[in-house]
């Protein structure tokens, strides 16, 4: 990936624009079902509430009101991949974006792989808080990882694209990037750790990528290198990118036309591009709404460090939440992190199964550990009252461990 972009200036560019984004965005990933409510049928009402975004958007995201936002996003300039021209002058060479018709543009890429997802009440009345389900487990590849994969890659030249695509996955940012790759018909290689579960390896498989499974501290050090020993192809970055953070961050704009009036989002923290995008974006449209990451237990390197203000290594144990935890967070990440999110909650592993179990027997979806995450933490009371959007990021579980989860008490 192309390392000449400054998150600071660059990326408060790219989310004071998502109000436009999302009425297209809507009128594509709605496409296929024009009958249902929020489908072309209903063209008009997207159209016309595009307007008043874009209107809103001309009074408050001017250049002067996009440099305003610096003191959220900016990142120290040891950090800082690159200090990039005036925000008042600069259009993001990152996502290309030269005007609001390119923006529109690179919205119909993403649209064209990604879903619009349904956002639904939890039946649980008994439970801590009004709890509502972004249900990203029904994207092509059963998670979110489809937008970021989409969006980092449509803005790769042919050439780039030519040489293959290489990504670090335990197994959905893999199947979104094998997604887009066959699409495009390139390679694609995955550095995978060896405690990936055999449903994604051989869905990575089933789309055409190639699995090189691998210790964790060598799979992780994929992730620092941005490469991997005798592979030459583009590496495609699981969260550290900002291109997949701009792509994660749609979510955000589809939950604030579901459910203006949300007071919480908790988001899984993997490794910090989904939660730190939807972030973003929230903060971009000026929402009052809390932003928390969920970790599990076993796997919780960021409520160490937001504690302690520098990255921490903290003991890491496999487990069925294998989508999301490792040993360390990202230094840029943990300062993104510090500036975006209201704290980062943590469940254990019980009740992340009892999430499971609940999702299953009262709304009938299924989902993976790490999909259960935001709302174990939820159920827990963590995420206070009000309303409450737990993001289901995927459901990409193996069936065997899904049975015997669903068989506990």
């Amino acid at each position: 990936m192309d390392r000449g972009l400054s998150f600071e200036e660059d990326f408060p560019y790219i989310i004071c624009h998502l109000p436009l984004l999302f009425a297209v965005s809507s009128l594509c990933c709605n496409s296929r079902s024009a009958h249902q409510p929020g489908g072309l049928a209903d063209s008009s009402r997207w159209l016309k509430r595009s307007e008043n975004h874009r209107n809103k958007s001309e009074k408050s995201c001017t250049p002067k009101g996009c440099e305003d936002l610096k003191d959220i996003l900016q990142l120290p300039s040891h950090l800082a991949p690159r200090r990039g021209a005036n925000i008042s002058t600069a259009v993001t060479d990152g996502l290309r974006f030269a005007s609001t018709t390119g923006y529109y543009l690179t919205t119909l890429r993403v649209a064209g792989s990604a879903l619009r997802t349904p956002l639904v009440r939890l039946n649980a009345p008994d439970a801590p808080a009004e709890i509502y389900l972004k249900l990203e487990n029904l994207q092509p590849i059963g998670s979110f990882k489809i937008r970021g994969a989409t969006n980092a890659m449509g803005h790769l030249t042919p050439e780039t694209l030519s040489r293959g695509v290489l990504t670090a996955s335990a197994g959905n940012m893999a199947q979104g990037v094998a997604w887009r790759a066959r699409e495009l018909g390139v390679p694609c290689t995955v550095v995978a750790p060896e405690t990936a579960p055999d449903t994604k390896i051989k869905a990575i498989e089933r789309l055409g990528g190639r699995v090189i499974k691998v210790p964790f501290e060598e799979w992780w050090r994929a992730f620092e290198t941005r490469s991997f020993p005798g592979v030459e192809a583009t590496f495609i970055h699981a969260f550290d990118d900002l291109n997949v953070m701009a792509g994660n961050g749609t979510i955000a704009l589809e939950i604030i036309e579901d459910c203006p009036e949300v007071d919480a989002v908790v988001v899984p923290w993997g490794g910090g591009g989904l939660t730190c995008g939807i972030a973003a974006a929230m903060r971009a449209l000026n929402s009052k709404c809390k932003i928390y990451a969920a970790e599990v237990a076993t796997a919780a390197p960021l409520v160490a460090s937001l504690a302690a203000g520098t990255p921490q290594v903290v003991e890491y144990q496999p487990s069925f939440v294998d989508g999301i935890g490792s040993k360390i967070v990202f230094p840029q990440m943990l300062e993104r992190a510090q500036r975006l999110i209201a704290g980062s909650l943590v469940a254990e592993l019980d009740e992340v199964k009892s999430a499971i179990r609940l999702m299953a027997e009262r709304n009938r979806i299924i989902a993976e550990g790490a999909g259960a995450c935001a709302l174990a933490c939820a159920l827990a009371g963590k995420a206070s009252g009000g309303r409450v959007v737990c993001i289901v990021s995927g459901g990409n579980i193996d069936f065997q461990r899904l049975c015997e989860i669903l068989a506990e008490h």
